[in-house]
């Protein structure tokens, strides 16, 4: 233990047990007696300032700037955890767990999301009905993905010319915030277009058709699709007009160059005007899986 001698009194005193008070070393009596200043406690380096063991004349290593002895500095360094904190700690584990797991459903529905939007690009149709079905079931409380599940599901059933069901989920998505209203309602003629076809109602047809191409009338399918009615007409009644009207349509639709894609549909226009029979698009192409050309019609 060291001593130090108080620069007021002059009396010795254990270095522990003095203060500095403006850079003097005083005893407590004279420290309490000072008005000069805060007295702050001087710290002797051979004292622990735990458990006041007394280390002689030989420092004690310091751990935050004050002495401790071995023993101190093992329990400071290697100190148990309280029960309290163990318990904390514990609880808070099984409220994150909880929370993983009562959350997962989003975090699975957002990775669903963005898979889905892999599958739009690629043009899967089939993967992005399913991925979105599954995102409105796991969070049925967003009415957002219900009316994206009805409108997937609905350009799936309308490929697959099942246009009643179609046109039912392009009916509930109607007035939606979440789509454009012009998308679904051409949506929702297109379904009722092929419902009438596939009811055998051609004047229905017709009638549908000449709508679309007169508020569309730069659209190459809304004109092809008057052509198609009045062939369907033309199969059934056999009245020439009607052969002329679609010819008609179908040379103005061509006229826009439509692509491709048109020049399939129309073959299926020529075969019905040529034939008589109406054929929906799939029965056409598993009939004639290579295309349908009058010349072969012709040779005996």
């Amino acid at each position: 233990m060291r001593h130090c001698v108080c620069e007021e009194c002059g009396q010795s005193v254990p270095m522990n047990k003095s203060f500095s008070v403006e850079g003097r070393n005083l005893c407590g009596e004279c420290a309490d007696a000072s008005f000069a200043g805060i007295p702050n406690n001087n710290i002797d380096t051979t004292i622990c300032f735990k458990c006041g063991a007394d280390a002689g004349d030989q420092d004690l290593p310091l751990m935050a700037s004050l002495p401790v002895c071995g023993v101190c500095e093992e329990f400071f360094r290697n100190r148990p955890f309280p029960l309290w904190v163990k318990a904390a700690s514990f609880a808070l584990a099984v409220i994150v767990v909880f929370a993983l797991v009562w959350n997962s459903r989003f975090i699975l529905a957002y990775t669903e999301l963005r898979q889905m939007e892999t599958a739009i690009a690629d043009a899967d149709l089939k993967k992005v009905e399913s991925l979105i079905t599954s995102v409105a079931n796991r969070i049925p409380e967003k009415l957002v993905f219900k009316t994206m599940m009805n409108y997937w599901h609905g350009i799936a059933l309308l490929r697959d010319d099942r246009c009643q069901e179609a046109l039912s989920c392009f009916k509930m998505c109607k007035n939606s915030p979440d789509l454009p209203p012009k998308e679904i309602d051409s949506l929702i003629k297109n379904a009722a277009l092929g419902v009438a076809f596939n009811d055998g109602n051609y004047d229905e047809f017709l009638r549908l058709s000449l709508d679309m191409a007169k508020a569309s009338p730069r659209d190459a399918f809304a004109l092809g699709s008057v052509a198609s009615a009045y062939a369907c007409k033309y199969a059934k009644e056999d009245n020439e007009e009607y052969r002329q009207k679609s010819l008609e349509f179908l040379e103005k639709a061509n006229a826009l160059n439509p692509g491709p894609e048109f020049d399939e549909f129309k073959m299926r226009v020529h075969h019905r005007l040529f034939t008589h029979e109406i054929v929906t698009a799939n029965e056409f192409w598993k009939k004639f899986p290579n295309g349908w050309y009058p010349e072969k019609e012709r040779q005996p």
